[in-house]
């Protein structure tokens, strides 16, 4: 007979036999004993390694003799760490790279249905989606502040991308794949749990094409970009929107030596630039506008004239600038000021910004 330990989301279930549970030393009432200053049922990962490191014991020993001993309703939830992948696991995942995604100068297309399909409905997409990047600029902000400090003089400059680039362990690189690759598959796992049609799915394949290479890891982890970010939950039921990943993918390979291809992105950035130069505010009306040319003719003449305008039809408007607005925020382009449903951003000073805006000034 084989017992399941409860164990946190991260790692893998394990299994024990009653026989290697019955081995096990010390004994549950001396477990329980250690637990028993612990007022909540769930440990964290400090507690639970100390009383692993005391004990000697592997933490799911812990978790099954720690509920025998206390006879809890619930089992005691324990917070381990990710277990690291093995030279072999990542060998594995490096072998499904699309070699011609390494060297490819876009990062192709993603469908723009798939856009309401990560949302609870078509109608609702567009105000979700704009909570949903008002709920992650400041976090954003604030790290890529605290990693690339701002210039104190002229003989202190932050790093150039390529100079980030170019720091990144080659090792690192190869385990940053394995945790993108593993990020989409979890990805993929709960649209298959929430029942999501196929498009969403469709989508997902080609993100997982676009991303999964060492390009996009080694620029992730060139500017501190969580490679789980696919599964930041916005509300329940709905996690980070894929049509805007596919608009992260789009950003990437432009400044991993290819060019911005979506119009969107390519309009959203311009007119950002351009109201950043002439110190403009830029809000998500503006990045409206900037998506739909019709949508700009509402907006007010003093605004309007600098804008570079794509031609997407007005309804479609809020649901593409957000889009590229959101993939602009996890890759730590720009910061917001306000919430609500017309945010103001604001360029940061980032070597990612810069590298967009040189190569964009140079479109």
């Amino acid at each position: 007979m084989t017992k399941r330990i409860r164990k946190s989301k991260t790692t893998e279930p394990v299994s024990l036999t009653d026989e290697q549970i019955a081995a096990l030393e010390p004994t549950a009432a001396e477990i329980a004993a250690v637990l028993e200053p612990i007022a909540e049922p769930v440990l964290t990962v400090e507690e639970s390694d100390a009383i692993v490191a005391a004990y000697n014991l592997t933490p799911a020993a812990l978790v099954e003799a720690a509920n025998e001993a206390v006879k809890l309703d619930e089992p005691i939830e324990i917070t381990t760490k990710p277990t690291p992948p093995t030279a072999d696991e990542i060998a594995a995942v490096l072998e499904t790279i699309d070699p011609a995604a390494e060297t490819s100068v876009t990062a192709g297309v993603v469908d723009h249905e798939s856009q309401a399909g990560s949302w609870i409905s078509e109608e609702t997409a567009a105000e979700i989606q704009l909570d949903e990047v008002v709920a992650e600029l400041t976090e954003t902000a604030e790290r890529c502040e605290e990693t690339i400090p701002f210039p104190e003089s002229d003989e202190t400059q932050a790093p150039t991308l390529a100079q980030k680039l170019a720091s990144v362990p080659d090792e690192d690189v190869d385990r940053g794949v394995f945790k993108i690759a593993a990020s989409v598959d979890d990805r993929a796992a709960f649209e298959t749990e929430i029942e999501s049609g196929p498009n969403i799915h469709s989508t997902l394949k080609k993100i997982r094409t676009q991303l999964v290479t060492k390009r996009a890891a080694r620029l992730m982890l060139a500017i501190n970009v969580d490679a789980n970010f696919l599964n930041r939950t916005v509300h329940t039921g709905a996690r980070y929107n894929v049509y805007a990943a596919g608009k992260l993918g789009d950003i990437v390979y432009g400044v991993t030596d290819g060019v911005v291809a979506n119009a969107i992105n390519v309009a959203c950035m311009k007119s950002l630039f351009a109201f950043n130069k002439a110190g403009v505010p830029f809000t998500m009306e503006c990045a409206k506008g900037a998506a739909s040319k019709n949508y700009a003719r509402g907006l007010d003449p003093s605004v309007r004239k600098h804008l570079i305008s794509h031609t997407v039809a007005p309804g479609t408007a809020p649901t593409q600038a957000s889009s590229t607005m959101q993939a602009l925020v996890t890759l730590g382009v720009v910061k917001t000021n306000g919430a609500g449903k017309n945010p103001t951003y604001t360029v940061l000073d980032t070597p990612i910004a810069h590298k967009l805006e040189g190569m964009l000034a140079a479109a």
